[in-house]
């Protein structure tokens, strides 16, 4: 409507005989201009990429009095399997919140040590109803509802339901389904929400479809629907489609979302109407206030929306910065950002829980008005909700299943973009305690009270209590660190974008994460790790074994070439008592303390500066190196170049016949690692 609008009025002011030359000029360029603007907008940002499974056409209200967002869905969706569809599944991700009952509050106690749902008030409450749900031009629906529980049974729990259709949807046929809803948004929690009554940041907030999964897909052996109840520690998973969006809040209120934006216009009523069109998208969240203050930047062509808090201005250029530098080292190392535009979102300090979330094309972070240079936690979170466009977003992996997929890959390209760019302290560099992101992923794992306590590969709501962060992201995070040391940085970013480029738009599995990476170990011809790596995930990702590797001990002696006594010389004996030049044999002792058998180099050091590396493939549990010379070993150290980042105690890989003051100076590198631990975690809740 809006360019019609546009075109209609410059073309009657250039048609006008006492319109002048030169304005005519000017209305001629602001045409050109508008044209352009209107085919970025809208023309030129269509499904491209991948079948639109499942799109949405929504039209929604928010009452900023009431807390609550009422709309109107039109969910267009494709049967792109070969099988006969009788029922759909959908997630209403706000019931979550709606009693102390569901499996999300019930979680809450054994993640926290008490039900969150407890201790929220009526108003704070969250919920989401379905008032009326209907084929389009066909037979309602709605008194078919029913929600289920696929998960654990819980009748208190209503984030899934499921409904039958009066008529079968054939492969290849598509369905319009409209759905009348009402969504009371909770006091912030999981990162969607209100707080002081004019701050919105809202998310999971109407009925979405699941994602119905063909045999075969994801290794699945049999068709069926995937839509898991909304856990404590569990995100989101959803096939792609195309989104367009209309919402209508206060006129005082600014608005951003997943998407770009193709409308604003304020209506009679004292309300503004915003449009968002976004495709090859699995689902839109957006914010509304009115105390955002919005830049618009690009890098390589790609827009970027930051939206911030007038309170946070003087850090405007921290957050571009940041997000520019993510954008440019995954185009470099993984592959193209496929979208238009990526919003940022700067939350305000007493909206924290809604900072530091990712959804397509938009993302969240929170600061404060005096964050020091030094301490990035800010960058970290900019760069880590970007870097979740890729796999979360692009690749679209299954997150309740496997979150390490996304949450644990991301982690470590937040690690490895921070170290990167911001150098030695990547973190925290702050009155001269130095943290780099990728140590910190590393000592969260391998110092956590028990690195064997789980295995990575778990769904997300199966995981011990208290384990989630670590074996997810940080243990993940480490895998992934260890990965890349072992195939060296040129092959790794080889086999990463090759899983990208195979995967995007694809819902793949942890299997086919690795049968990518396989493809790249195949052609290295590397007889240390062999034709492929199913060793290596099956023990990171499907065991709870871990990695500790000694070198107990050097031992150097002299083989000494002697003769003593008699000597027959022909017709005489011959008294003989002479030392030849002696040679040096230097013994160096190796254990496996750790069930993980990884293999790994051993650098060795001469008295006379020489240095040797060899190769062990870790498999013994003892293993001695006998090295025989001129001069003796001094030192000796176990994985050198940090490549076997999943080790636990890196401590013990070294030892050293120079100085006796050897065991004070691990204490404190002990020491160091635990005061590292205990800044980082100080960090993490300023």
């Amino acid at each position: 409507m809006y360019k019609s609008i546009i075109f209609t009025t410059i073309n009657f002011y250039l048609t006008m005989d006492n319109t002048s030359s030169v304005m005519k000029k000017i209305l001629m360029t602001a045409l050109i201009a508008a044209a352009a603007l209107c085919t970025t907008a809208q023309e030129a940002y269509q499904p491209l990429r991948t079948t639109q499974v499942a799109s949405y056409n929504i039209e929604a209200k928010l009452d900023t009095d009431a807390k609550m967002v009422s709309g109107v869905e039109v969910l267009t969706w494709k049967n792109t399997s070969s099988d006969t569809i009788r029922e759909l599944m959908f997630h209403t991700y706000l019931n979550a919140f709606k009693n102390s009952g569901s499996t999300y509050f019930k979680e809450s106690e054994f993640n926290t040590g008490y039900n969150i749902g407890n201790y929220l008030d009526e108003s704070e409450m969250g919920y989401i109803d379905i008032n009326r749900m209907v084929i389009v031009d066909g037979e309602p629906l709605t008194q078919d509802i029913r929600y289920v529980q696929p998960d654990d049974g819980n009748v208190d729990d209503q984030t899934v339901f499921a409904v039958r259709l009066p008529k079968a949807i054939m492969p290849g046929e598509e369905i319009k389904v409209q759905i009348n809803f009402l969504s009371k948004l909770p006091k912030i929690i999981s990162r969607t929400g209100y707080e002081r009554g004019d701050y919105f940041m809202v998310a999971q907030w109407f009925p979405k479809v699941g994602v119905y999964e063909p045999k075969g897909m994801r290794q699945r052996a049999k068709g069926g629907w995937n839509c898991h109840q909304f856990h404590y520690h569990s995100e989101f998973y959803a096939d792609f489609g195309t989104y367009d969006v209309a919402i209508t809040v206060p006129e005082k209120y600014k608005v951003g979302a997943t998407g770009v934006e193709t409308y604003e216009a304020t209506v009679g009523d004292g309300s503004k109407v915003y449009k968002f069109h976004a495709s090859d998208v699995i689902d839109f969240a957006w914010t509304a206030s009115p105390r955002y203050n919005i830049i618009s930047d690009t890098y390589n062509n790609k827009g970027i929306k930051l939206i911030y808090m007038p309170e946070h201005g003087g850090l405007t250029d921290r957050y571009l910065t940041a997000v520019k530098n993510a954008m440019e080292y995954m185009e470099k190392h993984v592959g193209e950002y496929p979208y238009p535009q990526i919003t940022v979102v700067d939350v305000p300090y007493y909206a924290s829980y809604a900072g530091g979330m990712e959804y397509p094309m938009f993302i969240t972070a929170e600061t404060f008005k005096w964050m020091p240079s030094g301490v990035r936690l800010m960058e970290a979170a900019v760069i880590h909700e970007f870097v979740h466009n890729y796999f979360m977003a692009v690749v679209a992996t299954n997150e309740f299943e496997e979150a390490w997929l996304d949450e644990g890959v991301t982690q470590f390209y937040e690690s490895q973009i921070m170290d990167e760019y911001y150098g030695e302290g990547s973190l925290v560099n702050f009155f001269g305690v130095k943290i780099n992101d990728s140590e910190k992923d590393r000592l969260e794992y391998t110092q956590s009270y028990n690195p064997a306590i789980s295995t990575i590969d778990n769904y997300s709501w199966k995981y011990p209590s208290y384990t989630y962060g670590t074996m997810v992201y940080n243990k993940t995070s480490t895998m992934m660190q260890t990965l890349k040391g072992l195939m060296g940085a040129d092959n790794f970013d080889n086999a990463m974008k090759n899983y990208y480029t195979k995967y995007q738009f694809k819902h793949p599995s942890g299997r086919d994460f690795a049968a990518a990476i396989n493809e790249e170990v195949a052609k290295m011809n590397n007889p240390d790790l062999g034709q492929n790596l199913d060793w290596f995930f099956n023990s990171m990702l499907r065991t709870d074994e871990v990695c500790d590797y000694k070198l107990t001990k050097i031992v150097n002696r002299r083989k000494n070439s002697t003769k003593h006594g008699f000597f027959d010389t022909g017709l005489e004996k011959l008294f003989v008592d002479e030392d030849t030049t002696s040679e040096v044999v230097s013994s160096i002792y190796l254990q496996r303390m750790g069930t993980m058998v990884m293999p790994v180099e051993v650098l060795v050091t001469f008295e006379n500066g020489n240095t040797q590396l060899l190769k062990w493939s870790g498999k013994e549990r003892c293993k001695e190196f006998v090295l025989t010379g001129t001069s003796r070993v001094v030192s000796a150290q176990i994985d050198p170049d940090n490549k076997v980042a999943c080790d636990i105690d890196q401590v013990n890989n070294s030892v050293t016949n120079e100085s006796t003051q050897n065991p004070i100076w691990k204490y404190a590198v002990k020491f160091l690692f635990w005061l590292e631990n205990i800044f980082q975690t100080v960090a993490f809740f300023a």
